[in-house]
């Protein structure tokens, strides 16, 4: 399968964070035989920005994101915490590929609100949405087509 991973995963900022989920994800996704590729929204945002600022750069990277959505063609676009990211450039993916799957993750506690937010934004929009909160609670962000599943933090051998 292939895989795009969007997200702030092995960008500039994070090169030393061996830890972090996107990282475990992508090391899992590779080793059980997926082509996976990694788009960091926040870099390439700062990149494409006047002044290299996120902002200024958002319109340019979700436009970047399509056209390389179009030349890569994934099976699966899989979404952490990539708020540069507008819904309607996935939206424009899923018309250009109608066959892609968009699931999204989260590894923050449903007890902060600003989360709850953030899953309810890419709660109409994705297939399935991975949360690391189990428990009843995650069952409201089922919305249409969407279906929401709990998974335990990943870790690596690595």
């Amino acid at each position: 399968m292939k895989i795009l991973y969007v997200g702030n995963a092995q960008g500039l900022n994070n090169i030393d964070k061996y830890y972090l989920t996107e990282k475990r994800l992508t090391n899992g996704f590779i080793r059980l035989g997926h082509n996976v590729c990694i788009f960091n929204d926040r870099d390439q945002s700062r990149y494409l920005g006047l002044l290299r600022s996120q902002s200024f750069g958002k319109n340019r990277m979700n436009n970047r994101l399509v056209d390389f959505c179009l030349s890569f063609k994934p099976d699966l676009v899989m979404l952490s915490s990539c708020r540069n990211v507008n819904n309607s450039t996935l939206e424009r993916i899923r018309s250009l590929l109608p066959k892609v799957k968009i699931s999204y993750t989260n590894v923050d506690p449903l007890s902060l609100e600003r989360n709850i937010q953030f899953i309810n934004q890419r709660a109409s929009i994705t297939d399935t949405i991975f949360i690391t909160t189990a428990g009843k609670a995650i069952k409201q962000f089922n919305k249409g087509q969407t279906k929401t599943y709990f998974f335990p933090n990943p870790v690596d051998p690595a």
